[in-house]
């Protein structure tokens, strides 16, 4: 169940659906999608992460939206040069817990997404190697990052020990995607 909303499912890896009581939790995850740069299909009380929302804007209505990327710290100039050896430790990433279910003292069974923080844009698509910590069992994960500053990359979930766990995620290698 994705974090603030009534219901979540989803039909395929790439398609995520949901559905508010609240409005507010609604626009709260519109925002997080957009400042995240994802794509997404807006209804009334419902939200679909999509890679194409204009595709099921047809059938279903609503309000497709074509996030744009969050500016980074950069200027446009530097965004636009060649980044020849973009490095681990120029890449930040932050852990977003989008879903969090606790058992006591066996723990919680958590989902998370990450948003990265890039000192420099790529000039074209990076493959990102990064652990996970602060779960039973660090995780290994990788994600594309593109020129446009979009991530690509399935969002993680695991069982932490106790329910205040703090998961941080380190960039471990970048090469070309």
């Amino acid at each position: 169940m994705v974090d603030g909303a009534k219901e979540s499912g989803t039909c395929s890896d790439a398609d995520v659906f949901m559905l508010f009581d609240d409005p507010n939790d609604l626009e709260r995850k519109a925002t997080f999608l957009t400042e995240f740069g994802s794509n997404f299909l807006l209804g009334e009380n419902w939200l679909i992460n999509t890679k194409d929302p204009a595709a099921l804007q047809a059938a279903l209505g609503g309000a497709a939206r074509t996030a744009s990327p969050t500016p980074t710290p950069t200027t446009a100039a530097a965004a636009t040069e060649a980044v020849p050896n973009l490095t681990p430790d120029d890449i930040q990433l932050e852990v977003f817990v989008t879903e969090k279910k606790c058992f006591g003292s066996a723990g919680c069974n958590v989902s998370y997404e990450i948003k990265p923080t890039v000192s420099s844009m790529p000039t074209m698509p990076i493959r990102i190697t990064y652990t996970v910590e602060g779960l039973e069992d660090e995780q290994i994960d990788s994600a594309t990052l593109t020129p446009e500053g979009r991530m690509n990359y399935e969002p993680g979930s695991g069982q932490t020990k106790s329910s205040k766990a703090k998961l941080t995620a380190k960039v471990t290698d970048v090469r070309p995607a």
